[in-house]
Formats: C-alpha cells, sequence, structure tokens
C-alpha cells in the first residue's frame, strides 16, 4: 500500500488529499481568505500562511511526513511542459521562486509547497502531475492571425485527462487510444480535443464558450470599443471578462440558483442556459473538426454535467457525432494520486524539467544575475523558506 499526500491551491484555499493507494483517506479544503482591497498578491507572499495550514492540518490527523511514500502538487511548471510527471527537484522551484513574470496563479506555489513538505519528510520523492502549462500541441494550433501572437493551447489539463481514461474505460478502450472531444463545464468553461493521449487543441477563455462566469469569446472590435472609445482601464476590463457571462447577467453563479429561476418560471434564464449551451456545442464541433470529424465520444464533465437538463440540450445538437458520455463532477485530487500511483508502480515514467531561461548555462549563473536586478524577491517568503533547505 502506497501513501500519498495531493496538494492543490486554489486563490482562496488549498485542497489537500491524503491517499492509501487511490482511495482517499482524508480530504479538506483549507481555507485561505485574503484581505479585502488588497487586489491581486504575488503567491509567493503566501507560502509560510499556506504552509502552516497544511502543517497544522497534518497534526491535527496524525498524518507523519515520514510515512507519506510520495507528495503530488498540481502544476505550476516553469515552462512549457509535457503531458504526465514531472520531478520536483531544487532546478524547478528555483525557477518558480526566481521569475520576473508575475506569479499570480497558486499552482505556481504547488510545487513548492510539495517540495518544502518532501524534505522535511527526509528528502521523499515529490512530482507535479499534468500541469496548467502543459501543451504538446503541434505548430498548427499554435499559430494566430497576428504575427508574433501565438495561441496557447490550455484547458482543464488534470479534470480532463483523468475523465478521459474514465472515458476510455467505459469503452472498452485505452486512454492512449481513444479519440475523445471532452467538454468542462464548470465556473470556467474549456473544450479539448484528446487524440490518443495527447491534446491537439481546445478552445477556453477569451476563445471559447461563455461559462456560468466567464465571457468566453468575445468580438475583438466590440473590447476595443470599449478600451479606447469608452476609456475603461485595464481594471475594469479585467473585471468585466472575469465576472462574464451567466454572472453578468443574473449575479448568479451557480448552476443551482439559475436552474432554480428557471423552474420559477424565468423564461430570460433559461434563453440565456441555452446560449451557454449552443456556444459549448459550436466549441464540441470545433474539436471534433480537430480530430478529422472522428471521435470515440464526446466526454461532458465539471459541475454543470450535472445537470440533466443542461446535458440534454447539448446532447440533442452533438449526439449524431459521436456518443455523449456524461461523467460529472471534478476528480483534479484522484488524478493527482493515480498519477502519483502509476509513478510508483513503475507504470509511468517521471520527466526531468531542464531547460533554464535563455543566456544562462548554470542555474548558479542565474540566480546570480537574478539577486542583482532583483534583490526585492529575496525579502519573499518561499524564497528564503527554499535557500535555507
Amino acid at each position: 500500500m502506497k501513501k500519498i499526500l495531493a496538494i492543490n491551491p486554489g486563490s482562496t484555499s488549498t485542497k489537500l488529499a491524503y491517499f492509501e493507494d487511490d482511495t482517499p483517506i482524508l480530504e479538506q479544503s483549507l481555507t485561505f481568505p485574503k484581505p479585502e482591497g488588497q487586489g491581486r498578491v504575488h503567491v509567493l507572499d503566501e507560502y509560510e500562511a499556506r504552509m502552516e495550514s497544511i502543517t497544522a492540518f497534518l497534526e491535527e490527523n496524525h498524518i507523519s511526513l515520514a510515512d507519506i511514500d510520495l507528495f503530488v502538487s498540481r502544476g505550476g511548471a516553469p515552462g512549457r511542459v509535457e503531458y504526465g510527471a514531472y520531478e520536483i527537484d531544487k532546478t524547478v522551484v528555483q525557477l518558480l521562486c526566481f521569475s520576473d513574470a508575475p506569479t499570480y496563479h497558486a499552482s505556481n506555489l504547488a510545487p513548492i509547497l510539495a517540495y518544502s513538505l518532501a524534505q522535511r519528510a527526509g528528502g521523499k520523492p515529490a512530482i507535479f502531475y499534468d500541469a496548467v502549462s502543459a501543451d504538446q500541441a503541434s505548430p498548427l494550433a499554435h499559430m494566430s492571425g497576428i504575427p508574433g501572437v501565438a495561441r496557447r493551447v490550455g484547458c482543464h489539463n488534470l479534470n480532463t485527462r483523468m475523465v478521459g481514461r474514465e472515458a476510455a474505460a467505459q469503452l472498452g478502450k485505452a486512454y492512449e487510444e481513444s479519440r475523445l472531444v471532452i467538454a468542462h463545464l464548470g465556473g470556467g468553461i474549456s473544450v479539448s480535443a484528446h487524440n490518443h493521449g495527447v491534446i491537439d487543441d481546445s478552445v477556453m477563455c477569451d476563445e471559447g464558450p461563455m461559462g456560468p462566469q466567464r465571457a468566453g469569446r468575445v468580438s475583438f472590435l466590440q473590447m476595443m470599443q470599449m478600451c479606447y472609445v469608452e476609456k475603461r482601464t485595464m481594471q475594469e476590463m479585467q473585471r468585466i471578462t472575469d465576472a462574464g457571462g451567466l454572472l453578468s447577467y443574473f449575479h448568479v453563479d451557480t448552476m443551482i440558483a439559475l436552474e432554480e429561476k428557471i423552474d420559477a418560471g424565468d423564461r430570460e434564464a433559461e434563453f440565456l442556459y441555452q446560449v451557454m449551451a449552443y456556444q459549448i456545442c459550436k466549441a464540441i464541433g470545433e474539436m471534433f473538426a480537430v480530430l478529422g470529424s472522428r471521435a470515440d465520444a464526446i466526454v461532458l464533465t465539471g459541475g454543470v454535467a450535472n445537470s440533466k437538463r443542461f446535458t440534454g440540450w447539448v446532447k440533442d445538437r452533438v449526439g449524431a457525432m459521436a456518443p455523449v458520455l456524461v461523467i460529472p463532477g471534478e476528480r483534479e485530487m484522484l488524478a493527482m494520486a493515480r498519477g502519483g500511483l502509476r509513478v510508483l508502480s513503475g507504470q509511468e515514467a517521471v520527466k526531468h524539467y531542464t531547460e533554464l531561461p535563455e543566456g544562462f548555462q548554470t542555474m548558479d549563473s542565474y540566480i546570480s544575475h537574478f539577486k542583482t536586478v532583483r534583490p526585492d524577491i529575496l525579502d519573499r517568503p518561499a524564497v528564503q523558506a527554499m535557500l535555507a533547505l
């Protein structure tokens, strides 16, 4: 039996799950409230508070770090990587700590937390799995209509690849042998084309459908009008896009609340709910074409997939393309645990991130340069903790 600790920081919480093999023994979301009016915070500044809450959780539940066989984190990677497992070593942690890029996404803190815990446990192994920045799409998918502006191919990697394995198993196939269109239907929406274990392309955020809390694809010309004619600020535009979608129409951000409106006879709520389904179906059609119009299944997952009303609308439009499988909810913690278990059992190899920033041959030279040009970074708690290891 293998003991695995999975770590998944979000913007206002840190999800922890303790597994014995792939059985969840204990799972909890540790709330991490942020002071009002503080705005965006560099995640490295949150290291101490998050580590303290994790340590307290482990002590309260009598979980010894020394008993853990593997620490698995959401990634959080220094750059573009492949899918699967990567060792969290000192190089990965240093690259995450010493970065010129403003690091606001909490996933970038996850490998640092996992590495610190693994070192406290006596140097136990730690990995990140299916990183946020994982991207193996072809150059064809990365081109845009403007020179120098590249498309990013990304989606809800952890959950969609996990669900892809489940869907393939239902079809009697391996994920690596399957062609699937997977729609993750959560607060944000992503639709991706999974081709024999690799995500060939995807649409999400500003390229994808509107969602419960996201504006989705909006006319570029209209956005230019808002910016340059209406003189909206960057902060105003950020608020508009971050609180778009159904939230911007009804000031509710859960499907339960919206469906209650529909059940009470609210025709506008039903219409806009159908608009979201319609846009998702269009995105599914795009990804179906990416797969050469040959898919083993279309898979609906995420929280919204719990709605039979909503999934019914989607099935009505896309059901003729391929069988539609509904696997609701999200499985990020289980995805990390099962990925870790495959590593421990030897079924999956661990990759190593070795790419250094351009112009540097060694990590020591990069850190020395960084300390000279950005001495302020040394004050960040995560950096101090890393240097002390």
